[in-house]
C-alpha cells in the first residue's frame, strides 16, 4: 500500500465529520454567549 500523506486526514474527516461539526457548533455557541458565562467564570476563578 502506497497511500499519500493526505489520505489519512481525509479518512478521518469523512469518518468523524459529526465530531468536527459538534465542535464547531459548541465553539460558536461559546463565542456568541460569552457575555453570559464569562463574568461568572471570572468570579469563580477569582480573577
Amino acid at each position: 500500500m502506497n497511500a499519500a500523506w493526505w489520505e489519512g486526514i481525509v479518512r478521518f474527516i469523512c469518518g468523524y465529520w459529526w465530531i468536527l461539526l459538534i465542535l464547531v457548533v459548541l465553539a460558536l455557541a461559546a463565542y456568541f454567549t460569552r457575555d453570559l458565562w464569562l463574568p461568572a467564570l471570572t468570579l469563580a476563578l477569582g480573577l
